[in-house]
């Protein structure tokens, strides 16, 4: 079966009783509105715009490769992004592999939330920061952390 064409041939009805036909759609970008009397005509417009359109679009690169759908969707955008800099995706994967340390004491947001408000309780304790000053800090971690645990809760 032919693939369905991308512009649209309609029928339009004028106030004084003739009618024509419109070829309407885009074409690299410019949109095409045409007007013809003979139906025949607008249909032969409309092939005509069709092979253009097949005639300008790029051709793509096949290969089979061995990455996941989502796999491939990140490096095509992760390409996109280094298209134009000069540089290749695979100088960008070198220096992360090259530079990249796993981090040595992960912790939870609460858990270093907790740590930092403490540590600032202590540095009000010495004198360092004033009683104001903390709990604008813990309040603030506060509303933070509820803010994040609405967005990453499921719903």
């Amino acid at each position: 079966m032919p693939r369905k064409s991308r512009f649209k041939v309609t029928r339009v009805a004028y106030r004084s009783g003739s009618t024509a036909y419109r070829v309407s759609g885009t074409l690299n970008g410019k949109q095409i509105r045409e007007n013809f009397k003979p139906r025949k005509e607008a249909y032969a417009e409309r092939q005509e715009l069709d092979i253009q359109r097949l005639n300008s679009q790029h051709e793509g690169c096949y290969r089979w490769v061995e990455l996941s759908p989502e796999e491939l969707d990140a490096a095509v955008a992760a390409a996109k992004r280094v298209r134009g800099t000069g540089k290749q995706l695979s100088d960008a994967v070198d220096f992360y592999l090259e530079h990249y340390q796993k981090p040595e004491d992960a912790k939870s947001l609460s858990v270093a939330v907790n740590e930092y408000v403490d540590e600032k309780s202590s540095e009000h304790e010495r004198g360092l920061i004033s009683f104001r000053q903390c709990r604008g800090i813990r309040s603030e971690l506060r509303r933070f952390t509820d803010i994040l645990s609405i967005t990453t809760s499921p719903t």
